[in-house]
């Protein structure tokens, strides 16, 4: 079976009915949280995992690089800072987002305000009501795979753009440890176009867990070692799209037909994507290097 047949087999599971209920409940909570509890509770489920994450970081690897993530911090906790932000990175396996944010300081992981709303395959986080409730307090937006870009997931990480929130994706859409990294999907081209805000848009090139969580293992069991394994954590400069996105709404003002704006908001699309490869793989390049000197 291919990858892409097993996630339409995944796509297409059937949900119980607690498990719908579930879903819609947990996804009205996350964009327009009415429960008394939710900030509280998602509070300690953030910073809950993140702990847990610091401990498998400081036991499970010999040695971690962190290469400007203290830019990122300073980014999110800037009080004067007026635009939302995105951050971007490859996709080596399922444990890459708690593990990067495990990364962050513990003062930031117990304010929701402060951590990241991240994208997660809904068939892999939603799936019974027990996970809907960690992932949906965990600040995971439910996404279905091969759905397209104008699916609720999407619109609910532009909904936290338009509150200054901070939104990761993981563009590849799938953990891909080929050396290349593949080619990006369009819904984060969107979230940059449809933003009322322009976003501080920043790439990061982790590298280290390959080893950790390879593909194709029987039983998907983590392969922690405090005495080889090495975790390298680069983030890369903010990309400025001003004026491209400046660009494309003139352009798009004088339009009166509807196809010709689809048209021009698919070639925009494809340029944004195009130039966040372009600055991954110049992040990738710069860590690979790093990756073979005698400093790693």
């Amino acid at each position: 079976m291919s990858s892409g047949d097993a996630v339409e087999k995944l796509n297409n599971r059937q949900y119980g009915p607690w498990t719908l209920k579930a879903q819609k409940y947990f996804t009205q909570q996350q964009t327009s949280p009415t429960a008394w509890w939710w900030d509280y509770a998602s509070s300690a489920t953030l910073l809950a995992v993140g702990t847990a994450m610091k401990g498998l970081i400081a036991c499970g690897f010999y040695r971690v690089y962190l290469r400007n993530v203290d830019k990122l911090v300073a980014t999110i906790e800037d009080p004067d800072r007026k635009q939302p932000v995105i951050t971007y990175a490859n996709h080596l396996s399922t444990m890459d987002d708690p593990l990067l944010w495990g990364l962050m300081p513990l003062r930031m992981l117990r304010q929701p305000d402060l951590t990241r709303w991240s994208l997660g395959a809904k068939e892999l986080t939603f799936f019974n009501p027990f996970f809907a409730a960690f992932f949906s307090l965990g600040q995971t937006i439910p996404t279905m795979r091969g759905s397209g870009i104008y699916q609720d997931a999407v619109n609910i990480a532009i909904k936290k753009l338009n509150e200054k929130k901070w939104v990761h994706v993981f563009p590849e859409s799938f953990c891909n440890q080929k050396p290349e990294i593949a080619r990006l999907k369009w819904g984060v081209g969107r979230m940059i176009m449809e933003s009322e805000i322009n976003p501080i848009v920043i790439p990061i090139y982790h590298h280290g867990m390959t080893d950790v969580l390879p593909l194709g293992q029987p039983l998907p069991i983590p392969r922690f070692s405090p005495f080889k394994r090495k975790l390298l954590v680069s983030v890369g400069d903010p990309i400025d799209f001003a004026d491209l996105l400046e660009a494309w709404k003139k352009e798009r003002a004088m339009l009166k037909d509807d196809k010709d704006k689809e048209a021009l908001d698919r070639n925009t699309r494809i340029k944004i994507v195009e130039i966040l490869r372009v600055h991954l793989n110049v992040l990738k390049k710069d860590g690979d290097k790093f990756i073979t000197s005698e400093n790693y």
